[in-house]
């Protein structure tokens, strides 16, 4: 239930008229295009090269120079086009649209109901050539006709069992990037996004630059919330993917609202309540509250955020998780010619939370998996044996 800002995209008032308004995109017949125009800053090179070949001390025939340099600046001009996935265009008037219903639980399911009759009236009014694609969207896709994704919407609303699994996630930018590849060769493509534009997961802003460098033409018709009171949990983040057994990794959680409201909102870990703060909800996605927790379990540790509002209509999406993985206690291996020698070191770094092994001079391991399993070595008066 994110909102998404990167979403600029194409937006269609009330009166949508969807792809049957919208200009076509024609593609020029003839027309070289390029996917990726970074790679062309490689050509720099080129001078790099013509400068190696002016100041060049080899004693070669001009004419071999001169077509040894032209080849080389061949295989560079070639090979960067080859990483700007180049394209060629023709001239394409035939469309196929590719229709994305947010059927989550973040949308009223009688809005989804009248996109789908929009989307219809819509495919309707297509011309002969022109083809289409239905997908209802939420936690991942599904192909649907819009007549059967209308039957399935109103047996939730009317008292069937509703795909709250399904429903429980909003991945606007998963869906986009998966269903693009329905569109066929030879037609222009269109991409008509029906939803609230707020997501759980993804990068809208990159799946949008992806659609765009592809040259899919996306457009986007809101969509209404639910009106009964709504919260959820976004998303929960550490701070560090990976921490030492000991170390407090501070949690952020990021909760949405349709309303304000009271909860509480505790931190669980093995099925455990570590720790409950009471929080103040406020409409929208700017809910945030911190964990500072200290990692004491090696291995996966998952930690679960759970909501728990005053009010809420679905308590599927009250739920989200992290796994930090806690490496044991850092060790290290000493080694020195006089083992005793080291005691006090050794007892400096067991006060720090270290593991550590002092070893003689011949207690270097003799395979990499032995050392591997040391974090740093100490060596102290001893030459330096070769490593294995």
């Amino acid at each position: 239930m994110r909102n998404c800002p990167g979403l600029s995209v194409d937006r269609a008032g009330d009166d949508w008229h969807g792809v049957r308004a919208a200009p076509r995109r024609a593609e020029a017949a003839g027309f070289m295009h390029l996917t990726y125009l970074q790679p062309l800053w490689w050509l720099l090179g080129l001078l790099v090269l013509g400068m190696a070949w002016r100041y060049s001390l080899v004693d070669r025939p001009k004419g071999k120079m001169l077509a040894s340099l032209a080849l080389r600046a061949l295989a560079v001009i070639f090979l960067v086009l080859a990483l700007c996935r180049p394209g060629w265009m023709r001239e394409a008037d035939d469309l196929h649209v590719v229709f994305l219903v947010d059927v989550s639980q973040s949308v009223d399911l009688k809005a989804s109901q009248e996109a789908v009759a929009e989307v219809e009236a819509a495919v309707n009014e297509l011309k002969p050539g022109d083809s289409h694609s239905v997908f209802a969207m939420a936690k991942g896709v599904r192909l649907q006709p819009a007549p059967d994704l209308a039957k399935t919407l109103e047996s939730w609303r009317t008292g069937g069992v509703p795909d709250d699994r399904f429903r429980s996630d909003s991945r606007l930018a998963e869906a986009m990037l998966s269903t693009r590849l329905a569109f066929p060769a030879g037609k222009s493509r269109r991409l008509v996004l029906l939803s609230d534009g707020q997501e759980t997961r993804g990068d809208v802003a990159a799946a949008l630059e992806t659609l765009r460098r592809e040259q899919v033409r996306v457009e986007w018709k809101p969509l209404s919330g639910p009106a009964e009171p709504e919260a959820s949990v976004v998303s929960v983040e550490p701070n560090t993917s990976g921490a030492f057994a000991g170390e407090i990794v501070r949690l952020k959680v990021r909760m949405a609202s349709n309303q304000p409201m009271g909860a509480r909102l505790r931190i669980l870990n093995q099925g455990v309540s570590m720790q409950e703060k009471p929080v103040a909800l406020v409409p929208g996605t700017g809910n945030e509250v911190v964990f500072d927790m200290p990692m004491t379990t090696p291995g996966a540790s998952l930690w679960t955020a759970e909501l728990i509002p005053d009010k809420d209509h679905f308590p599927l999406n009250n739920q989200a998780s992290a796994t930090v993985q806690v490496k044991g206690k850092s060790r290290v291996l000493i080694i020195h010619r006089t083992p005793r020698e080291m005691r006090a070191a050794a007892r400096a770094l067991e006060e720090q939370e270290f593991e550590v092994d002092v070893r003689g001079e011949n207690g270097v391991p003799d395979t990499m998996e032995g050392l591997m399993a040391f974090d740093a070595v100490m060596r102290a008066d001893v030459p330096p044996p070769p490593f294995p």
